[in-house]
């Protein structure tokens, strides 16, 4: 075992099939497919419309380019480039890309204004170039794509010109000259509007909106062509620039409105500052600022520097109602507002300052409502800044109706995309809460995030790997209790690392020692301040945690083998576990300890077809080890501490064999197969069918058994069966002695101890006469000792006539009379008369078979009868008796009168008279 230590197997990689099937609109997509690893790499390549590939499990993509192929009715099919990325972590994944695509059909184009000639190029919007070729003034065909925007490039060799074009259908012509007067081009925006300026004064323009990316217009070629769209700085366009990309930049010009209150809350001071530069004309306030720039707008306005005095001069209110109150409180001008105006043909600055006094005293403060304005595109964005200062250190906002960038002391007002009242409350000021536990930790290749060593809020531990930079965030351990959020982004972090001052909610650290301590101070933008402190543990990522493995199945351990391999971390375990079976696989008991404190283990199990996560799994191996192409089985677990430590546990199973041979069995009599047995006839019960999905049918073991149908085992005799082979064969040749069912029971044993099970229960065919005595019938009354006749009623109830039939009396196992009946039909009867002697008189059981020859014993006993009959004395008996009382009368008497006489003196013997029996009876012929 000691030679597996340098085992590449511990460390190969899972693979697995990637399905890829490429389609677009019109079915299956036949174009050049290539798979890249997440490096850029092309790993795999083929064509579509499928492609099967291995790989590593990994992370992906697949990549079709730009295609042009072969479509229907002699025409092409443009197919647009895409990718797909796929992460493979199973044995199979199905990858789908449906591609955007174009037919082509055949389209005229003529092209003039070329005398010289010139290379066309047709081109996809993302420039893959579809159709080349060199033209001059004339009509040409080409394969172009309809109801989609396409470029065609006329290439001089030093200059070119690009043109967007659209055909509406596949009889549609195209027409392509370079001394179009037309302005056309391609913005970088979806929609906006085109302006088209006479540069003569009075400066008439005309706005045309335009969509999809692209506009085209007629215009003198001395026009001034302005594209706007809103939120972007506008574009002055010519036409040198024809057909080319037109880049809008975003543009923000921002207003500011300053509020301050005083201490005591009686005075309010107010302060506007406008920043307004080319992109972003005035608002519905002068008459053209649909013409979307400040320099056309005060050009055709023409825009004086007192006139915008006066406009700004009005922006400051008279009194505050509906625009700022405190407590529900408003404020009243206290004196004519102080505007400043600076301005060039393309900007404007001013500044905007007043002083307000509240109409009724406020004691406290409670609340603040201010009108806010929304974001303006004009095209260009004018964007409000709303700002308040108060003077009250104990007072922070701990409410609002929109987002703010600050709340204590300087409340910040996010910009906001419409006009909104917005209220703020204030309340007091408190610190902040932070939880010592729930610090968020992250470092490359992390593991999970079960960093959080204990779960006490104010003695928290962590662990982090060493040597490596971890990035430590505060946002999910805070929370402002004064406005009862986690608005951590408005809130100031000062952490200390082993002496290092870092600084942000979210900072990184490289940890060196095993143990840290860090302290975070945080300020709240409600003016709360808080520390917190915690300890990091640091841990190598080569520290290997303690491994505990048991395997168990329904309870009971399975005995496992264990080596450990330092050289590359790995345990080799080797174990025997049944087929079929779902085993319990562990790894309860194994750890890290890292300051008495257990690091999170992670588990991974990689059985034959499946994938766990978890300390328990349980897995069923289907296939045992003898199976062709499986011997030895392995499966593969991963055990990754948190800090990245990553042990291989190799499992080398034996599967033992568990499934049972298909156990079958047919029969079959003079060749032919049969579904039932005949009775009386040699039947042959063969196996050969059985089956063994792993051992071959010789190396089967076999058994029959016959039984009675209630399941007991009968033994071979006249009145259940014969076997003329072993039944331990894989056929036997049987004769069943018996109409009565039977169950034929098959057992089959493979070489692993594994048996099947084959039982059927069987009726049997009579293919031969069958002998039933109905009935025994005695015409006259019987004697003792004399012949009588009695009549049996025989039925043949088989299938083939009865020649040579025995009919035979018994009495008490003994023959008492018998005949012989030539012949009786199959499905008729007979009644045959028989003569017996009564061997006794009284009540006796008179039993009577009919039988042929070699029929088995079991058949005559199931077709005889037995009846009881009464038999009389015999006749001679009566008159005998008479005779017998006569003589000893007289004998009675004789002696008396010998005794009266005195005879009994004398010495002569007396002579007996002689007594004639009657004579017996004769039988009656």
């Amino acid at each position: 075992m000691s030679s597996l230590a340098g085992l590449s197997f511990a460390k190969t990689p899972q693979t697995g099939y990637a399905d890829i099937a490429v389609s677009y609109y019109g079915g299956p997509a036949k174009v050049p497919v290539e798979v890249l690893n997440f490096n850029g790499a092309v790993v795999a390549s083929g064509s579509g419309p499928h492609l099967n590939v291995s790989l590593p499990f990994g992370q992906y993509y697949v990549y079709v380019p730009n295609y042009i192929g072969p479509g229907s009715s002699g025409n092409f099919t443009i197919y647009d480039a895409k990718s797909v990325a796929f992460n493979l972590t199973s044995s199979n994944v199905s990858v789908s890309i449906a591609l955007t695509a174009y037919p082509t059909y055949g389209i005229n184009v003529s092209f003039s204004g070329i005398p010289n000639g010139a290379i066309v190029k047709f081109e996809t919007a993302d420039d893959f170039v579809f159709n080349q070729t060199h033209v001059i003034n004339g009509k040409y065909q080409f394969q172009l794509p309809i109801k989609v925007p396409f470029y065609a490039v006329l290439d001089y060799g030093t200059t070119n010109h690009t043109y967007l074009e659209y055909l509406a259908n596949a009889t549609s012509t195209l027409s392509i000259s370079p001394n179009k007067p037309d302005f056309y081009g391609y913005p970088n925006v979806n929609s906006g509007n085109i302006v088209i300026i006479d540069p003569v004064s009075p400066y008439d323009y005309t706005v045309v909106p335009f969509t999809n990316g692209y506009f085209s217009i007629n215009a003198s070629s001395s026009d001034i062509i302005l594209v706007e769209s809103p939120g972007y700085m506008p574009y002055a366009f010519t036409s040198s620039q024809n057909g080319n990309m037109i880049k809008l930049s975003k543009d923000v010009s921002n207003v500011y409105y300053n509020y301050s209150l005083s201490q005591n809350m009686q005075t309010l001071y107010q302060n506007i500052t406008f920043h307004l530069n080319n992109g972003t004309a005035f608002p519905n306030y002068f008459t053209n600022s649909s013409v979307g720039s400040l320099y056309w707008q005060m050009k055709l306005d023409n825009i004086t520097e007192s006139q915008l005095v006066r406009y700004f001069y009005g922006l400051a209110q008279n009194y505050t109602l509906s625009t700022f109150t405190v407590n529900g409180v408003n404020y009243n001008i206290t004196s004519p507002p102080k505007v400043t105006v600076y301005s060039t043909s393309n900007s404007v600055t001013a500044y905007v300052n007043a002083t307000y006094s509240n109409m009724s005293p406020v004691s406290s403060l409670s609340t603040i409502n201010v009108y806010v304005y929304g974001t303006q595109n004009t095209p260009g964005s004018i964007q409000y800044n709303f700002n308040i200062t108060y003077n009250n250190a104990s007072l922070a906002v701990s409410s609002s109706n929109v987002p703010l960038i600050s709340s204590y002391r300087y409340v910040r007002i996010s910009p906001l995309s419409s006009n909104t009242m917005v209220s703020l409350k204030f309340s007091p000021v408190q610190k902040p809460v932070m939880a010592n536990n729930s610090y968020t930790l992250y470092w490359k290749d992390m593991v999970s995030d079960n960093y959080v060593l204990n779960n006490n809020a104010s003695n928290a531990y962590y662990v982090v790997p060493l040597n490596q930079t971890v990035y430590l965030n505060a946002s999910s351990a805070y929370f402002n209790p004064v406005t009862n959020s986690n608005d951590y982004a408005q809130a100031n972090f000062t952490w200390t690392i082993n002496g290092t001052t870092e600084y942000s909610y979210n900072v990184s650290y490289k940890f060196y020692d095993q143990v840290n301590k860090v302290s975070v101070r945080v300020v709240s933008p409600s003016g709360g301040i808080a520390y917190s402190n915690f300890t990091v543990i640091g841990v190598s990522n080569s520290t290997a945690p303690m491994v505990k493995f048991s395997a168990s199945l329904n309870g009971k351990t399975i005995t496992s083998s264990k080596n450990y391999y330092r050289s590359n971390n790995t345990y080799l375990i080797s174990l025997s576990v049944p087929q079929s079976a779902s085993v319990s696989y562990s790894f309860y008991g194994s750890s890290l300890t890292a300051q008495k404190y257990s690091v999170f283990l992670m588990y991974s199990w990689h059985f034959p077809g499946q994938t766990f996560i978890g300390q328990n799994v349980s897995y069923a191996f289907q296939h045992p080890s003898i199976a062709p192409g499986y011997l030895n089985q392995y499966a593969y677990a991963n055990i990754t501490t948190e800090v990245g430590n990553v042990t291989h546990v190799i499992l080398h199973v034996y599967v033992n064999d568990t499934t049972p041979p298909s156990a079958t069995f047919f029969m079959m009599y003079n060749g032919t197969y049969i579904k039932n047995p005949i009775a009386g006839k040699s039947i042959v019960l063969s196996a050969n069918n059985t089956t063994d999905p792993y051992y071959p049918f010789s190396d089967l073991r076999f058994q029959w058994k016959i039984e009675y149908v209630n399941g007991t085992v009968a033994q071979p005799s006249s009145t259940t069966y014969t076997n003329m082979t072993p039944m331990n064969n894989s056929y036997v040749i049987i004769q069943f002695n018996t109409v009565n069912s039977m169950i034929i029971s098959l057992n089959v044993t493979n070489p692993s101890g594994i048996s099947g099970y084959y039982n059927k229960t069987v009726s049997m065919v009579v293919q031969s006469p069958r002998l039933v005595v109905k009935s025994i019938y005695m015409p006259k009354a019987a004697y003792q000792g004399s012949s009588s006749k009695v009549y049996v009623n025989v039925s043949n109830l088989g299938t083939m006539n009865a020649y040579d039939v025995n009919i035979t009396l018994y009495v008490n196992g003994k023959v008492v009379g018998s005949t012989t009946v030539s012949e009786i039909k199959a499905g008729s009867y007979y009644n045959a008369t028989v003569t017996w002697v009564p061997p006794t008189s009284g009540k006796l059981p008179l039993y009577a078979t009919a039988e042929v020859g070699n029929e088995p014993s079991a058949f005559v006993t199931a077709g005889a009868l037995t009846q009881q009959v009464s038999v009389n004395p015999p006749a001679y008996r009566t008159p005998l008796i008479v005779v017998s009382v006569i003589v000893v009368l007289v004998v009675v008497v004789y002696v008396y009168y010998r005794i009266r006489s005195g005879g009994g003196k004398s010495t002569q013997k007396a002579v007996q008279p002689k007594t004639e029996l009657p004579k017996q009876q004769q039988k009656k012929k």
